[in-house]
């Protein structure tokens, strides 16, 4: 293949899968526990997390064991539980545009919803536990076809 497309395959054949272990919980809770938030995620220990304020609320990503510790005091939180995190492995994805339109058309076609968390090296992909078996496997043909 050539031009864009080309990119997006050769981009795709140098991706690789990081599944974490751990299960994940979707949080949204007022602005105004910001502060408490910030307090509480100060003194854990957790390799991956997530927070994003807007003018209207918090979203977080935690580790399920991670929300376990700090949940008594988000008493107004909104939860939503049981998902996983895959996390895409691929060489300046940044440069190649539709790059994650092609991941997240694999997926739409196995009618599986997926957030995603973008950060500067990597793309991260969460996904209801149910569903990351079904991910992996899609995500996994698509990446030997483009080898």
């Amino acid at each position: 293949m050539t031009g864009k497309d080309g990119r997006i395959e050769k981009l795709l054949a140098l991706t690789s899968l990081r599944i974490h272990p751990n299960k994940f919980v979707l949080i949204t809770s007022p602005v105004s526990t910001l502060n408490t938030i910030k307090q509480r995620l100060a003194d854990i220990d957790s390799q991956y997390w997530h927070i994003i304020t807007s003018e209207d609320e918090i979203s977080l990503l935690l580790p399920a064991t991670v929300w376990s510790q700090i949940n008594s005091y988000l008493a107004k939180a909104k939860v939503e539980e049981d998902y996983r995190l895959i996390t895409l492995d691929a060489p300046s994805s940044w440069e190649t545009p539709g790059y994650l339109t092609k991941i997240l058309s694999i997926l739409a076609q196995e009618n599986i919803n997926v957030g995603i968390i973008s950060s500067f090296s990597h793309h991260h992909l969460i996904i209801k536990s149910k569903n990351l078996l079904q991910a992996i496997d899609s995500l996994n043909q698509t990446i030997e076809i483009s080898q």
